[in-house]
């Protein structure tokens, strides 16, 4: 987006702002309103300042991540409920218990298959958040997915320590 603030602002999309959406005018000032090559705008600008565009870009992430469900935009209004906090946090640590349980696992056949779909939605959600401007709604899908991945691997662990039987082990006399 190449809008100024002030332009976004008389727009009503104040929220575009906050969730970093004008990044190629945060990143670089003299590509402010050049409608007119916005995408040669976007790429240029992305790949001369990647480390800046991160940096701006994870300064509100958190805002996102743990924001309450009533704020799907206006994220700073509606402040995150102990509920909400606590169960965000809980998916934070389930991502990080599934890139520990795919390692421990990669021997499993359903693990690369598993790594496959993590990878391709992790990598469009990458893609989505380095240029789209964030909003709480955006951040369901990958949180959703999160839990039912955690879910899948743990119950591959724990059949791997045979605490339960997933195959045909089972011997019927």
């Amino acid at each position: 987006m190449v809008k100024t603030n002030e332009t976004l602002k008389a727009e009503n999309a104040d929220w575009i702002i906050k969730g970093r959406g004008n990044m190629m005018c945060l990143v670089d000032k003299s590509t402010c309103g050049n409608i007119n090559n916005n995408m040669i705008l976007l790429i240029k600008t992305f790949l001369s300042n990647p480390v800046a565009w991160y940096s701006i870009k994870a300064e509100v992430i958190g805002d996102y991540w743990f924001s309450n469900v009533d704020g799907w935009m206006q994220v700073r209004k509606y402040k995150p409920t102990l509920g909400s906090l606590f169960f965000n946090w809980i998916i934070l640590f389930m991502l990080a218990a599934i890139i520990f349980m795919t390692i421990k696992l990669r021997k499993n056949s359903l693990v690369i298959l598993l790594t496959w779909i993590n990878i391709s939605i992790f990598s469009l959600y990458l893609a989505v958040f380095t240029i789209v401007h964030y909003e709480v709604r955006y951040f369901y899908f990958p949180k959703i997915i999160i839990i039912f991945m955690f879910i899948i691997l743990t119950v591959l662990l724990l059949n791997e320590k045979k605490y339960f039987i997933l195959e045909g082990d089972v011997k019927y006399e």
